[in-house]
């Protein structure tokens, strides 16, 4: 059976020892620079790492380091025979525990999971070391890709924008001032965008491009003015608001807030302020990392919206697989195939234009990718979440990728390099 783990990428008693070396060495480094704090029973499985090659930390090489990072086994493998599982698994691995963040991947086609690798703990655990995760704030045994719900930020645009373009009465040329300040509810409610130059105006694509909130404040004033529920209802047609079907595993909703919700939990009415908040991934909006994922899957693919395949083939080890299962379908995305590439085109933006949010990020890969960041801010939980979701190549997409930081500043900057990162191994760079 063919198991997968893509929330804990550790390495396991069967992996490598480049896989276990890479991990240890580089989170060690980490460590070095005060970047990360050593988790319990680390050093014993870093001597464990490194006493199987005779080497301690300090006779790693950096030249060493960048091999092993790219799937160079200690065996002397070349990267080419090192599977495409092993270097997302070892990327993965890195960014996991060394930057306590979650890293998803998977075939946008038939919405399998990434990286493959066997769930557990190397050697398991003694007592003091499991009470002390059980017992640790930062809650290490939540399953957060599943089970931890965030308000998305500017990943949530795209759904924005089908809305306008599909009930808003908005087409792909129409224009918005993408200015530093807006007053679309009024100068008492005026609202910031994150930059604060003035870039003119940005077609809704452009808007994705730039990230720019006052476009998303004026397509969510018009679609709640048309109707409350639009926005609701394009929210949980990307498969926000309700459990992704992922097999097997237990998963959180998340929240998509209409009219109807805010009287019953808040006590008040729905007010159009509501649905501009939401318009940008903020207010009362929650998602799961996965359900993210997934719907920039469907994004990526055919525009089908389907649950999350873990297993894909059941067989004997080493044998045909006996069984071969598909991703069971959702239904269509709620946009026709001309909102489909207008959203396309803004991702690409993000990506690929002088003025997108992560040109920096992807300048000089040679992945064909297109993908969105998002910064949410969280005042209950006193910081920023950040996010980034990229899919690669467009022309035939075979791997989209999502990483969230729990906490921090910015999704380009921070989660656009570890996507950048997966893509490029998957593409075997």
């Amino acid at each position: 059976m063919t198991t997968t783990d893509f929330a804990v990428a550790l390495p396991d008693e069967n992996a490598g020892p480049w896989e276990r070396t890479t991990y240890a060495f580089l989170c060690e480094k980490h460590r070095r620079s005060g970047s990360m704090r050593t988790a319990v029973g680390y050093s014993r499985m870093l001597n464990d790492a490194f006493g199987r090659i005779g080497k301690t930390p300090d006779q790693i090489t950096s030249q060493d380091v960048f091999a092993w990072a790219y799937g160079v086994g200690l065996s002397g493998k070349q990267p080419s025979s090192v599977t495409v599982g092993a270097r997302i698994a070892c990327v993965s691995s890195y960014y996991r525990f060394c930057q306590r963040m979650e890293v998803l991947a998977h075939n946008p086609a038939d919405a399998v999971q990434r990286p493959r690798v066997a769930p557990g703990v190397p050697r398991g655990l003694t007592a003091e070391e499991f009470n002390t995760l059980t017992t640790d704030a930062r809650q290490p045994f939540l399953h957060r890709p599943l089970l931890a719900t965030y308000p998305p930020g500017s990943i949530f645009k795209v759904v924005t924008a089908a809305a306008g373009l599909e009930r808003g009465g908005y087409s792909t040329s129409s224009t918005f001032h993408c200015s530093p300040v807006w007053t679309g509810l009024g100068e008492a409610y005026a609202k910031n965008n994150w930059q604060t130059v003035d870039r003119g105006y940005l077609t809704i694509a452009e808007g994705l491009m730039a990230s720019c909130n006052p476009v998303f404040y004026d397509i969510a004033v018009k679609v709640d003015q048309t109707d409350p529920g639009i926005l609701p209802e394009f929210a949980r047609g990307f498969g926000y608001g309700g459990p992704t079907g992922i097999e097997g595993l237990d998963e959180a909703a998340g929240l998509v807030p209409d009219a109807e919700w805010k009287e019953q939990n808040v006590g008040e009415a729905w007010y159009t302020g509501d649905a501009v908040n939401m318009g940008i991934g903020q207010g009362y909006v929650l998602v799961t990392p996965l359900q993210i994922a997934n719907a920039y899957s469907a994004i990526a693919g055919d525009g089908t919206l389907r649950k999350p395949l873990l297993i894909k083939g059941i067989g004997q080890a080493g044998g045909t697989a006996v069984q071969e299962r598909a991703a069971e379908v959702i239904g269509p995305l709620p946009v026709s195939s001309g909102t489909l590439s207008t959203i396309r085109e803004g991702l690409r933006l993000v990506t690929q234009s002088s003025g997108g949010t992560s040109y920096q990020v992807f300048l000089g890969s040679s992945v064909d990718a297109a993908g969105k960041s998002g910064t949410a801010e969280d005042i209950s939980f006193g910081a920023n979440h950040v996010f980034f979701v990229a899919y690669a190549n467009r022309s035939a997409p075979s791997i989209i990728a999502l990483a969230a930081l729990e906490t921090g500043e910015s999704g380009s900057r921070e989660a656009g390099p570890m996507v950048r990162a997966i893509l490029e191994a998957h593409a075997g760079q």
